[in-house]
């Protein structure tokens, strides 16, 4: 079931009439016919309001995971997972940051990144780890991520820098009250808390 009809009209203002997380059906009608719809359909919004908000809200850093092998610069998802000895297939309630660390322990040869919701890497998404660009690879639905750095990091607290385009080429803009261009979000984990997680 629709949970909120919000008749729009062209040319007025959308911010504040749309609330997270909620389904809507969208309409096309006539002006000479408005109660006889040309075309439906129904969307649900977002949980986060930005980008920005999906990745601060109540962000989890996950105990670091030391792997079995490593993995040069993988192109699947599925199979650089299982070389790194992570499953497959998971879902997290929030944004998740997981090091996973070289066979000796000693370094972090990628991130894993997971979230509720698409974070889109290869279009709208790019990382950068201390500084440096990063090779992302992503699983099917864009819920997960391996974030590699060109080389192995120390344990050491790390800086990332995420930006995320909402006007990517060739794809839906993603306006946030009428504005597109990128949303940057910048933080900075402690080497303890990569180590142990947070929770």
């Amino acid at each position: 079931p629709v949970a909120e009809v919000v008749q729009y009209i062209g040319g007025t203002d959308l911010a504040g009439l749309l609330e997270p997380n909620t389904r809507y059906e969208a309409q096309i009608v006539s002006s000479e016919a408005p109660a006889s719809p040309l075309y439906a359909w129904t969307f649900t919004t977002g949980r986060y309001e930005t980008f920005g908000d999906l990745v601060a809200t109540d962000r989890e850093v996950a105990p670091a995971h030391q792997a079995p092998g490593r993995v040069a610069t993988p192109t699947d998802f599925d199979a650089a997972i299982r070389t790194l000895g992570l499953a497959t297939i998971a879902y997290v309630d929030r944004f998740t940051i997981t090091a996973v660390l070289d066979p000796t322990g000693r370094s972090v040869q990628a991130w894993l990144f997971e979230a509720p919701e698409p974070l889109e890497p290869g279009t709208r998404l790019a990382v950068q780890v201390a500084g440096s660009a990063t090779t992302l690879v992503g699983n099917g639905d864009g819920t997960r991520v391996l974030v590699i750095p060109p080389a192995d990091l120390p344990l050491a607290d790390t800086t990332f820098g995420l930006t995320w385009n909402r006007e990517a080429p060739g794809l839906p803009r993603r306006l946030v009250d009428g504005f597109g261009g990128s949303e940057i979000t910048a933080f900075t984990v402690d080497a303890d808390t990569i180590r142990s997680g947070d929770g």
